[in-house]
């Protein structure tokens, strides 16, 4: 049940003429205040224990604050301060009763936000009336529930340190960075008893504006122990550029963040992507707390399938059984034959051929003529303009070396991927020798046109 206290005010030549005036609402009952001074004196029932204050000027013009909607009212005497045009009145409420309850306390009270009830620090007890409540950033507003040890006292929420300002316990607003207090005022039965207040201090969270990488690793077919290439990470480069031999087909690009409890990253984990002939984009976004996101991105570039069979310049055949069988690089005619046929082999410009069953056959590097031969034939071997030859089964050897160009010739420093030549490169491409590396890390050994992939312990 409510009481309707109106306060009617109005100037008329050079004095106040107030009056005021309780009404119950719904009933029709009125019963009139009496101004003295400065001060208005009112009475309800007992049964009334909230009230609302409504204050409206007579006269248009006339300011007038300090009214409030909703009030708790203790037996009693109760004063409520308000302001008529520039001048400070009292409304004084008289609630009948007898031995009214003196608690004032408090028996709980909680800070929830959502689903979430923050810690009280220090934690609650009745006689401890200042506590500070740590708010995650991410709660933007939160609700103060407090309960009265005696259930008929009065609760009130005030906003700020100081002043009258009441405001709902729900949805109070908070500020990242900026605390705001707000005050339970507990209002004992007995209006004689002073009010106490309970203060709580709402710290709500600065931000994190972080959106660094902590790490990036790029594994290759899966496998992020002995096949992470990424080894020049540095979370302030956003670009990286890596390339990888045809046999990789898929990587696994994983980010962790410097922040990680708090924003979120778009693709921090991409498992066993595959990658295509060329160049494949990946891209890594670290979202912040607050503030602007970062995106890292990958280009890794396969190699194309390496051509399982080449000839340069030349003309190349093979024969066994009474045919002609030939090969040759580089502008030369080479052939090879078993089984009584013809059968060069030339490389650089030069004539080449073997035979073996009663043929003839011969070789030659590099301009010279060649031969050999195997079962009563003629066989010459050449390298580099001279003439040389061997023969098997009645036939003449010969030998010459003048000039030698063959890719062996050297041995101490062989082309690399020569055939018969053992060549080592990193993951990303790069040669490290025709030796095999002693530094423990995954490699690349390459024999010609095969390659495989090797662990070094």
């Amino acid at each position: 049940m409510k009481k309707i206290f109106t306060i009617l005010a109005f100037l008329a030549s050079f004095a106040f003429s107030q009056s005021a005036e309780v009404g119950v609402p719904n009933t029709g009952t009125f019963s009139t205040c009496n101004l003295s001074g400065t001060t208005f004196s009112c009475g309800v029932t007992g049964q009334v224990n909230r009230i609302y204050l409504k204050l409206t000027p007579q006269s248009q013009g006339q300011a007038v604050s300090g009214g409030f909607d909703d009030a708790y009212l203790p037996i009693g005497v109760s004063a409520f301060p308000v302001t008529i045009n520039g001048i400070d009145y009292t409304v004084n409420v008289t609630r009948p009763g007898s031995n009214p309850d003196t608690d004032n306390t408090l028996s709980g009270l909680q800070v929830i936000g959502g689903a979430q009830t923050f810690v009280l620090n220090p934690g609650f007890a009745a006689a401890t009336t200042v506590y500070n409540v740590a708010i995650p950033y991410a709660t933007s507003s939160v609700t103060v529930n407090a309960t009265p040890r005696y259930q008929e006292a009065g609760l009130e929420y005030l906003d700020g340190p100081t002043g009258n300002t009441r405001i709902s316990n729900a949805n109070i607003a908070l500020e990242d960075g900026t605390p705001r207090i707000v005050r339970v005022r507990v209002i004992a039965e007995d209006a004689t008893v002073a009010n106490n207040f309970y203060t709580v201090t709402l710290n709500r969270a600065e931000g994190n504006t972080n959106n660094d990488l902590a790490s990036l690793d790029v594994c290759l077919n899966g496998d992020c122990l002995f096949n992470n290439i990424m080894d020049d990470f540095d979370s302030r480069e956003l670009e990286y550029d890596l390339e990888v031999p045809h046999s990789v087909s898929t990587v696994t690009i994983r980010g962790a963040r410097v922040s990680q409890h708090v924003g979120d990253c778009t693709g921090c984990n991409q498992q066993n992507r595959p990658l295509a002939v060329g160049q494949n984009v990946f891209t890594i976004t670290v979202i912040p707390e607050k503030g602007a996101s970062k995106t890292y991105t990958v280009t890794i570039t396969r190699d194309a399938a390496p051509n399982s069979s080449s000839s340069n310049g030349g003309e190349s055949s093979s024969s066994n059984g009474g045919g002609e069988s030939s090969s040759s690089n580089g502008g030369g005619e080479s052939s090879s034959s078993n089984g009584g046929g013809e059968s060069s082999s030339s490389n650089g410009g030069g004539e080449s051929s073997s035979s073996n069953g009663g043929g003839e056959s011969s070789s030659s590097n590099g301009g010279g003529t060649s031969s050999s031969s195997n079962g009563g034939g003629e066989s010459s071997s050449s390298n580099g303009g001279g003439e040389s030859s061997s023969s098997n089964g009645g036939g003449t050897p010969s030998s010459s070396s003048a000039g030698d160009t063959s890719i062996f010739a050297n041995r101490e420093n062989p082309k690399i991927g020569a055939i018969g030549v053992q060549t080592y490169y990193n993951l990303k491409g790069t040669p490290v020798g025709t030796i095999k590396p002693t530094i423990p890390g995954v490699y690349i050994e390459k024999h010609g046109e095969q390659m495989r992939k090797i662990v070094v312990h």
